[in-house]
């Protein structure tokens, strides 16, 4: 068996990730196969789905793409040079077959931003504004600290 559930034996129950549950409900799914072979081996156990911690400390950047990096860095000094290993960042990722968004996004946010001052959208979105670029405003303030 995998770790797709858990049996808590204190509290009499069989846990499992709503993706897991999900595909349990499918005849025939290794889920469903195994789900059935706890619910057999603990008629009295109740399955529950477990509950998920959301991070509050985690950073989310809605509207952050390509488009907005490239209109960011236009508008920073030094810009010209910034582009460049910007693309660089991007020649990389398809070299070694990584994701070019993600670690161009990864790269942004580090070049812009520190752990004790992560890139902050909003600060960027009103500084592009003042630059004359016009763009979605789709956040609202609490969405980065989501």
């Amino acid at each position: 068996m995998s770790n797709r559930f858990t049996v808590d034996f204190v509290s009499k129950q069989i846990i499992g990730t709503k993706t897991s549950l999900n595909k349990a409900k499918h005849y025939g799914t290794p889920e469903y196969k195994e789900l059935c072979e706890l619910m057999e081996a603990h008629p009295r156990f109740r399955v529950v789905t477990k509950k998920v911690k959301k991070n509050t400390s985690k950073h989310t950047y809605k509207d952050l793409n390509y488009e907005f990096i490239e209109n960011y860095i236009s508008i920073q000094p030094r810009s010209e040079a910034i582009k460049k290993e910007y693309e660089n960042i991007k020649k990389i990722a398809i070299d070694y077959n990584f994701s070019v968004y993600s670690y161009a996004k990864s790269w942004f946010l580090k070049k812009f931003g520190t752990k004790d001052e992560p890139f902050d959208m909003k600060k960027a979105r009103a500084e592009l504004k003042s630059a004359g670029f016009e763009m979605a405003e789709t956040q609202t303030d609490t969405d980065e600290a989501a």
